[in-house]
């Protein structure tokens, strides 16, 4: 019987354990703002635990149970040194991609390789984000698949344009499909992390 007692005892205390390991992670709610260049959109905080910690635009992609990822929003000191105040003048500008776990509380930067922070589409698919970048100096443009955890993307193919809307996910198989401005639709089954050319039409 005192064995039985220790067993459950020591259950529960792990599961407690378990329990503190993990964090609350939620949104606040949607506040109207203007980004340095004009354009309009919302934002809304990041809270962890019940505090503030970062501020996202857009849809959240929910990865795991406890995993999230969603675009940042920042706010920086546009105040020029002949202004005089010693107050900052806050602008809104657009970030990167970010990772929010409940499992370590962390909000953690996402290098998305040749991410375009003005023109990039991103579109979600379990682990895998579908978008056409270029490369820092604008000269080559790419459509890319990458998958979280990677080093390296499961699909860099140059693109024959210069933009392209959000790709398009399907499963059953997994594909995604790529329609770049002016040119013909583009599709790459995606398995086993790596990406096949299906069709071009």
């Amino acid at each position: 019987m005192r064995i039985c007692r220790s067993v459950l005892v020591g259950l529960l205390l792990a599961a407690v354990a378990v329990a503190a390991q993990s964090h609350v992670v939620a949104w606040g709610g949607w506040t109207p703002i203007t980004l340095a260049s004009g354009q309009q959109l919302k934002v809304r905080s990041i809270i962890i635990d019940g505090r503030a910690k970062e501020y996202s635009t857009g849809e959240v992609h929910q990865v795991t149970e406890k995993l999230w990822v969603v675009r940042r929003a920042f706010r920086i000191n546009n105040a020029l040194p002949q202004d005089g105040s010693k107050r900052p003048q806050w602008a809104w500008q657009l970030g990167g991609w970010v990772t929010v776990s409940s499992a370590t509380g962390r909000i953690s930067e996402l290098n998305l390789p040749d991410f375009d922070a003005h023109a990039s589409q991103v579109s979600w698919f379990q682990d895998y984000a579908a978008y056409c970048g270029a490369t820092e100096d604008g000269s080559v443009h790419y459509m890319v698949v990458f998958q979280l955890g990677k080093r390296k993307p499961v699909l860099q193919k140059e693109l024959y344009g210069q933009s392209c809307a959000a790709p398009q996910w399907e499963r059953d198989p997994n594909r995604v499909s790529f329609e770049p401005a002016g040119g013909a639709k583009v599709s790459f089954l995606v398995h086993d992390g790596s990406a096949e050319l299906q069709s071009s039409r």
